[in-house]
């Protein structure tokens, strides 16, 4: 059986994070597992009482779900960051909360972004209500290693919605010539072109010539901020592979990752790559 752990502390965050853990654990058959993490030495035993399993099935049923999983709360001692990656190394999900537009420096959510095994889900407590489904994964790419896997993930997922598949890939326009600097116009032109085939090659390699879902592709000229923000606006959820970018990383202050769960109205994944998860 497949496990989610959720990060919980009685935050509009963490019951943010719940929720969405519990619509996911539905649709996948999941249990779920709610870990409350203390920083003091203190033993508790933490249930679900009915009133609360009561408030979680009305919230869920008002999301159109169908159907509660199984679900199971624990209290750990220590640091919650380390805590939860620890624990979440066998699950399949580790799911946090994290208040929209808020800092994430130094706390739990950022943690889990840069340390996890487990794939991560970031869901944002106060962004915009957003009741309608789009039927639509949205992933980032950068023709690497470390994308190929989020979009192998990227594909299950929309799979298992019944959803789109969004495949987003920001370029730049990158002179080589003093002619390219003179003919910007015609530069952009013949890179976008390139740009394009080389995304649609590299999903076809990844993928295989008979997706099982159906796919869009985007070569979009402009930074990858900007670029997965667009396509997340449109998404039910934004996937990204937890290395790449690092050049944006520095130029930012921060991993692209952690700047899109500050501003992504939709949760988003954030892959580890192949050789960092469980075997």
């Amino acid at each position: 059986m497949s496990e989610i752990v959720v990060g919980t502390d009685g935050t509009a965050a963490s019951r943010e994070a719940l929720l969405w853990s519990l619509e996911q654990a539905v649709r996948t058959g999941s249990d779920v597992t709610a870990l409350f993490v203390w920083r003091i030495p203190l033993e508790l035993e933490i249930p679900f009482d009915f009133e609360t399993i009561s408030s979680l099935r009305e919230d869920l049923s008002r999301r159109d779900v169908s159907g509660f999983p199984q679900i199971t709360a624990a209290s750990l001692n220590g640091n919650p960051g380390p805590v939860l990656v620890e624990r979440a190394r066998e699950a399949d999900l580790l799911v946090v909360g994290a208040r929209h537009h808020t800092d994430l420096r130094g706390s739990v959510s950022s943690y889990c972004l840069h340390h996890s095994r487990t794939p991560v889900v970031v869901v944002p407590s106060d962004a915009p209500s957003r009741p309608e489904l789009r039927r639509r994964v949205a992933v980032g790419v950068n023709l690497t290693p470390e994308s190929a896997v989020a979009l192998q993930w990227a594909s299950r997922e929309a799979r298992s919605r019944d959803a789109e598949l969004v495949v987003a890939h920001a370029w730049q326009v990158a002179p080589s010539s003093l002619s390219d600097l003179a003919h910007h116009a015609n530069t952009q032109r013949v890179q976008e072109e390139r740009a394009d085939e080389d995304l649609r090659n590299w999903v076809g390699d990844v993928l295989g010539p008979a997706p099982p879902t159906r796919v869009q592709m985007h070569a979009d000229h402009g930074g990858p901020l900007d670029t997965l923000l667009n396509h997340a606006a449109e998404a039910d959820l934004l996937v990204l592979g937890s290395r790449g970018h690092r050049a944006l990383a520095r130029l930012l202050g921060g991993s692209l990752s952690a700047q899109l769960a500050l501003h992504s109205d939709c949760p988003i994944v954030v892959v580890p790559p192949a050789d960092q998860q469980r075997s």
